[in-house]
Order: structure tokens, then sequence, then C-alpha cells
């Protein structure tokens, strides 16, 4: 019986630690959606009225601002274990095609 609770509770602390990986993964994607939010943000100012004589300086914003989205990413490639990025590649899949677009409108 004791082996029996020993598999279960090896079991247990594999399913913890896989789901505080997962948390902070999901913590860092969300960092990620918030700082691409913010230069989608920025680089709205191309609508305004006088948008044309801005966008140099909305490119200039969004630029520095993508420094932030490199740091998280850099986070997120720690977080992730070797080896294993197609068991969570699914918290951010989809928005990268997006942050590629903006990144290409910036350089």
């Amino acid at each position: 019986m004791d082996k029996m609770m020993a598999v279960f509770d090896d079991f247990q602390q594999h399913l913890n630690s896989e789901q505080d990986i997962r948390e902070e993964i999901r913590n860092t994607v969300r960092e990620i959606e918030k700082h691409a939010r913010e230069i989608l943000t920025t680089l709205q100012v191309i609508h305004q009225e006088d948008g044309l004589q801005l966008i140099s300086s909305g490119c200039l914003k969004a630029r520095q601002q993508f420094e932030k989205v490199q740091e998280a990413y850099g986070r997120l490639s720690n977080l992730i274990p070797v080896g294993q990025y197609y068991r969570y590649n699914d918290h951010w899949k989809f928005d990268n095609n997006l942050k590629k677009c903006k990144k290409l409108m910036v350089d």
C-alpha cells in the first residue's frame, strides 16, 4: 500500500509542477499580450487628423515598447523545459501572428 501511495504522491508532485509552469507561462503571455495592445494603440496614431506627421514618433514609441515584448519572450523561452515546446505552445500560438505583423510595420 505504501508503494502505491508513493507512486501517486510522485504523480501529484509532477502534476503540481506542471501546473506551476503553465501558470507562469500564462502570466508571461498575458504580459506579452498587454504590450502588444499598447503597441497597437500607439500605432493607431496614423488614423488621427494629423496622423501622417506623427508616424515617425509613433513608430519610435512602438519600437521602444517592442523591447519589453522581447524581454518577455526571453523569460518565456526560459520557462519552457528543453524539448517540450509542443506541450505549451497552445498558450501563445494565436497571438504571435499579430505581433509579427506589428513588428514588420514598425521596422
